[in-house]
């Protein structure tokens, strides 16, 4: 399996202060406390993905929830860290300005993105009569600075404003990164990959996580936005008859499989599956992530489900951590600075068996 990145240093992104994680593996699972800072660690990655583009950005930052013309600047900002003037300096033009910091080490190649920005007003003559008060915009102002490697640092100026299209930079991805946030629709994001996806691999990939959920599943098909499932009795049913559950797994798939040859971010993992599943999904996660060639992110809030990903990585007495492709990475707030503990599979599931240790502090 392959790794495409290696460590990850966040100076300041969102609550994430001065965190420096090394010895990714190719299956990392994020655990911590409410806030820690695990949904933003994945933020970081896919925004360090694509370093050039502030479109990505703007993407990431908002794919919590969606947002409206009027938030969107602040939005935005929520991302950044405040930096205000110095008040001892007498310059009448100093303003607030907004920052964020990220670094990481992918195949050997070191990579930084510093953003920095800052707010300006804008009056919009067109929306306003000019016998009334006119209409003042923010405008987000600022440059990037990318070091990729040993090539020479690169700035890029943008300006962001809540009406206006933002132009996307279309260079090659540092690395393939797709990320899958908790708000995801799940049954017609399976319609909208489906067609898509099954080009590139054999339905019985996809056959095989239904059938977790099934055994009499025989084969899966589409017809305009419905996807049907076909079973041993001859019987047809849609999909969505079937539960949040299978929905959930599919898309996992579906998404695995899109993420071949780079990585997969997906936030709390094992929502709307039934904990009785757990151990075969992830059992066919780590499955075809070896196959594939996916190095997987994911977050949780449940111990429970770790202690079924560890089950399904079969941890026995002969096992040769040599080959323990997992690392439960656990990350805690400080008020200056995020601590990450980072742990093996295996040194994960002796800890909670023979110790019942707490991973999540």
């Amino acid at each position: 399996m392959n790794i495409y990145l290696n460590s990850l240093d966040i100076d300041t992104y969102r609550g994430i202060r001065n965190l420096k994680v090394k010895d990714f593996s190719s299956i990392n699972i994020l655990v911590g406390n409410n806030n820690s800072g695990k949904t933003s660690l994945l933020e970081a990655i896919k925004i360090l993905s694509q370093p050039y583009d502030i479109a990505n950005v703007i993407r990431v930052i908002n794919s919590r929830s969606r947002t409206s013309q009027a938030n969107f600047i602040d939005t935005i900002l929520s991302a950044f860290t405040l930096e205000e003037p110095d008040k001892n300096e007498k310059n009448i033009n100093m303003r607030d300005s907004y920052y964020i910091k990220l670094g990481g080490n992918s195949n050997n190649n070191n990579i930084s993105l510093d953003i920095y920005g800052e707010i300006k007003k804008e009056i919009d003559f067109n929306n306003s009569d000019l016998d009334l008060d006119l209409d003042v915009n923010p405008v987000f102002e600022g440059a990037m600075k990318i070091i990729n490697g040993n090539n020479k640092p690169e700035n890029i100026s943008f300006e962001i404003k809540p009406i206006k299209n933002i132009r996307v930079d279309e260079r090659e991805n540092i690395y393939k990164a797709i990320f899958m946030s908790t708000n995801v629709n799940l049954y017609n994001s399976c319609v909208n990959l489906y067609p898509e996806i099954i080009k590139q691999e054999q339905k019985e990939l996809f056959i095989e996580v239904l059938q977790i959920f099934d055994s009499n599943i025989t084969d899966i098909s589409i017809t305009d936005d419905m996807i049907w499932i076909h079973s041993k009795n001859k019987r047809t049913m849609p999909m969505f008859s079937y539960g949040t559950g299978m929905q959930k797994a599919l898309l996992l798939s579906l998404i695995l499989v899109k993420s071949s040859g780079g990585i997969m971010l997906i936030d709390e993992i094992e929502t709307a599956i039934h904990t009785s599943a757990l151990i075969e999904v992830f059992s066919f996660i780590i499955k075809a992530c070896k196959k594939l060639n996916v190095q997987l992110f994911a977050t949780t809030h449940s111990l429970e489900s770790v202690d079924k990903l560890l089950k399904a990585a079969n941890y026995d007495e002969d096992f040769d951590e040599k080959n323990d492709i997992i690392r439960v990475i656990t990350l805690r707030n400080s008020k200056k600075k995020t601590n990450a503990r980072v742990l093996t599979g295996k040194q994960a599931f002796t800890n909670r068996n023979e110790y019942e240790m707490e991973l999540r502090v």
